[in-house]
């Protein structure tokens, strides 16, 4: 659930130091909500506008929360970046499980598992004009973090063709 855009503060809620984001159904959001709430408004800041061009206060007002709370959940801009890349693989492994724990043939979900993939690289890929600066900051970040998403995707195809070759569907060499 996200914050309403633009919500007014609540200053009779509010401390000083923070302004409460409430979410559609009136309650206050969490943690959970909040952290989400930015890494959304961070990972749309940055696909249309860049890391450069892209200020923290800008992605508290557009998670309708103060700057500081941006600082509550992440220390720099580098951390709200690793926590952006962070979700993204977290969707991807989210997805990938639905796949993997479904009833279907192991070709149909190795079809879906691949085609969810190449989906996913591609609106990253085309989906902003800032995809290289973003990527590169996420490698300069965390170097390993490509390796990782390499060997996450290895594996998944290993249990989908072992899974396949188990039920006989694929021919085991």
């Amino acid at each position: 659930p996200d914050c309403e855009p633009h919500q007014p503060p609540l200053d009779h809620l509010a401390g000083p130091r923070e302004i409460l984001c409430v979410l559609r159904n009136g309650r206050e959001m969490d943690k959970p909500d909040k952290r989400k709430a930015l890494i959304e408004a961070a990972r749309s800041r940055f696909r249309q506008f860049g890391i450069s061009k892209t200020s923290m206060q800008e992605i508290a007002e557009d998670a309708g929360m103060a700057v500081g709370t941006v600082y509550l959940y992440f220390k720099n801009k580098d951390d709200l970046i690793l926590g952006c890349a962070e979700r993204f693989a977290e969707k991807h492994k989210e997805s990938a499980a639905k796949i993997l724990a479904s009833k279907l043939p192991a070709d149909e979900k190795l079809r879906r598992y691949i085609i969810d993939r190449y989906r996913a690289v591609e609106e990253t890929r085309t989906g902003s004009k800032f995809a290289v600066e973003i990527a590169r900051r996420v490698i300069k970040l965390r170097p390993n973090r490509f390796v990782e998403d390499d060997h996450w995707l290895y594996e998944n195809i290993l249990i989908i063709l072992q899974e396949g070759a188990k039920s006989e569907l694929f021919a085991s060499y």
